[in-house]
């Protein structure tokens, strides 16, 4: 059994779908009907849930939006532990991918109930599902997926994992010399930038309670100056001034003194003590503590403080963040003076990688050399057997003098499809069938190991009939024993075959003056399976 399967898809408003589920088997499904009754329609809503952008014209008339549903079912651990580790984890083994395109143009997607992007629905597809048909064949004829392939044949993805993890430390440490070189290049020009901005941090104690301590002695000062203010006034009410109370005070004492049979003497005792008390509050007030500071050290206060206070404004931080801002300057600055050294270490570091990933490289070229040989004569057999008689396919790989992501190997299909005529690209072949033929029997070859698990087929069978039909539909069910495979098909042949033959109409319908048209499916199996594909011949 598959390790992932496609159970259904829903399609909602969708064109001319109103409401349908399409259910699928885990083995061979096989999609027919006429031209133009929707087929192609299941195909694109396929399409939408691996991440293609939707149309706004695919909203069914007169409804709001589409809604496109597919349920997997996933039995590989592996596969499970990736949902995992991009956040969209598996419940219940069942992998549930959403897609609602609204009228205005507008589309959501969700995995597994979770808000998501296309290209995270695009990433799942690319490693598990496989669409192959008349215009959809560019992932199987890229060099790169080539030799994806022939590793999975080759059993050489282990090497090829361990390969590419040296190449990416490899790319890593290109990237930082290149970082490193640019530093380099400026770094006169940094340093002294980098000097300068320290300098104006290390004018100050860069401490909170340092700030603190200033801003309390310049408080202290004016204070002081207040302080002494008001002690002057004071003085001079009591005693300093013409017009002081001591001053009065002393008036009125002689003013008495002149006048006594006038006056008791105890009023003249009581101005005596009134003056007394008054210059003993005038001599307190002359000798309380004034905490002052010299106008020299206010003016240092203020001085630092307005360092502190631009230092702030300059880097936007408060005072406890420029201790961290001077941290990373001096880091900063340490780095760049050894850069010399860095630099020196780093290009140790890639020609000792440099030559591991040459060594791993060359010893997965020679693996891939012989594989190949050994996997074109396979597909040479299989293609023949599907009636090229005479052709003759080469699976090549020629040696790079660079190292990519995937060794220093670069793979080629090419194919001779009449003897003696030459060896054209694959992507040459003239006839649609005859590529359709090379790439089943292709994905036949390496499904057996290949981490694909869904394989759909667009009209494979274009440009074929008789017993290529019939050797196309018996090699896709021999496919279908490792993978799930949905063949969109026009010939009984493949028809025939099937597990389930899932058969797409489309009829029209009035309600009164309006007239609606609507696709529906109907999964047929046994005798109602036989008397289509009886039927389907005879068209």
């Amino acid at each position: 059994m598959s390790k992932l399967i496609l159970n259904s898809i829903t399609v909602k408003n969708f064109a001319t779908f109103e409401n349908q589920t399409i259910e699928f088997d885990n083995k061979y499904n096989a999609i027919a009907g006429e031209t133009g009754s929707g087929k192609s329609l299941i195909l694109d809503a396929f399409q939408f849930l691996l991440g293609q952008r939707a149309d706004k014209k695919v909203v069914r008339k007169n409804s709001n939006s589409a809604v496109i549903e597919g349920i997997f079912s996933c039995y590989d651990q592996n596969i499970l532990n990736y949902f995992e580790e991009i956040g969209y984890p598996v419940f219940d083994n069942q992998i549930i991918i959403k897609r609602i395109i609204s009228n205005s143009g507008q589309s959501k997607s969700s995995l597994n109930d979770l808000s998501c992007s296309l290209a995270t629905l695009t990433n799942f597809s690319k490693r598990y599902i496989d669409l192959v048909g008349q215009f959809e064949n560019q992932k199987l004829l890229s060099p790169n997926y080539q030799l994806k392939l022939l590793d999975t044949y080759g059993d050489h993805l282990d090497l090829l994992g361990k390969y590419e993890e040296s190449y990416n430390t490899l790319q890593g440490l290109y990237q930082k010399k290149v970082s490193l070189e640019a530093n380099l290049s400026q770094r006169e020009q940094r340093v002294d930038y980098i000097n300068f901005q320290l300098e104006q941090l290390n004018s100050l104690d860069l401490d909170v309670d340092v700030e603190k301590s200033l801003i309390q002695a310049k408080h202290s000062y004016l204070n002081a100056e207040k302080k002494n203010a008001l002690i002057q006034n004071l003085n001079n009410i009591f005693t300093e001034s013409d017009t002081s109370i001591v001053n009065q005070l002393n008036n009125a004492q002689k003013l008495a003194a002149n006048n006594s049979n006038l006056i008791k003497k105890e009023i003249t005792n009581k101005i005596e003590e009134a003056k007394n008390y008054i210059e003993d509050l005038s001599y307190e007030l002359t000798n309380i503590d004034r905490d002052d500071l010299s106008e020299e050290d206010f003016n240092t206060v203020i001085d630092e403080l307005d360092v502190f206070q631009k230092l702030k404004r300059k880097f936007n931080v408060e005072t406890s963040e420029l201790v961290e801002i001077k941290s990373s300057f001096e880091k900063e600055q340490a780095e760049l003076m050894n850069i010399d050294n860095e630099l020196s270490e780093i290009n140790y570091s890639i020609s000792s990688i440099e030559n591991d990933c040459w060594t791993q490289a060359n010893k997965l070229h020679d693996l891939r050399e012989k594989c190949s040989q050994k996997l074109s004569k396979e597909i040479t057999n299989g293609v023949q057997a599907l009636n090229m008689n005479g052709a003759t396919i080469r699976y090549g790989v020629v040696k790079s003098e660079t190292l990519t992501k995937y060794g220093s190997s670069i793979a080629s299909i090419t194919a001779e499809t009449n003897p003696g005529e030459g060896f054209f690209n694959l992507k040459d072949i003239a006839s649609g069938g005859e590529l359709s033929r090379v790439l089943l029997t292709l994905r036949r070859v390496v499904s057996k190991t290949d981490s694909i698990s869904i394989f759909f087929f667009d009209e494979i069978d274009t440009g074929i009939g008789g017993e290529t039909a019939k050797k196309i539909a018996q090699m896709l069910k021999t496919v279908s024993g490792k993978s799930q495979v949905i063949a969109i098909t026009h010939l009984p042949q493949l028809a025939s075959v099937a597990d389930v033959l899932i058969v797409v109409a489309k009829e029209t319908i009035k309600d009164g003056k309006k007239t609606r048209t609507f696709s529906k499916v109907s999964k047929l199996s046994g005798k109602e399976q036989d008397s289509y594909v009886t039927t389907l011949a005879g068209l």
